[in-house]
This record gives structure tokens, sequence and C-alpha cells, in this order.
């Protein structure tokens, strides 16, 4: 049975794996056409009277065309009301 789930587990992890890469790959593709792409095309950021939710995922590691900075950067264009930061347990004890 143990050796079941860890199968199970380790099917799991790679179909996330195989997920995440493409998801990563998608979205360094959209950067790489919306930087190049004219100003004036550019999507704008909605009206200060509408109400809307943006999900923004980031990887856990720096990549060619995302790191920090360029999180930094969006969070400065969004400018944001509120983030919500995942984080484990274990991570979170240490911190506080």
């Amino acid at each position: 049975m143990a050796a079941k789930l860890l199968r199970y587990g380790a099917l799991l992890l790679l179909l996330l794996g195989a997920a995440s890469a493409a998801a990563l790959y998608r979205y360094e593709r959209q950067q790489q056409a919306f930087l190049a792409a004219p100003a004036r095309t550019r999507a704008t950021l909605p009206p200060a009277d509408s109400t809307e939710v943006i999900v923004l995922g980031t990887v856990h590691f720096p990549t060619p065309t995302f790191n920090a900075d360029s999180l930094y950067d969006t969070l400065e264009t969004l400018r944001p009301d509120l983030i919500l930061f995942e984080i484990d347990s274990a991570r979170l004890a240490q911190v506080l």
C-alpha cells in the first residue's frame, strides 16, 4: 500500500512539474510579446471605480525573464490593495 501511494505521489509531482514548466514557458512567451509590443497597444489598468482580482503566480526561482526585480516592477505597476503570500507552516514559524 505504501509503495503504491509513493508511486502515485511521484507521478503527481511529475505531472505538477510538467504543468509548471509549461505554464512558465507560456508566461515567458507572453511577457516577451508584451514587452515587444508598442506601448500604445499594451493593456491598460482598469478605472479606479471598478473591482478587479488579479492572481499573479510566480516561480520559486529566478529565470532569465523573471526575478525579484521583475516581480517588484509588476507590483509597482499594479499597485495592489492586498497581497496574499503563500508560505508553508515551518517557514512561517521561522519568520514569526
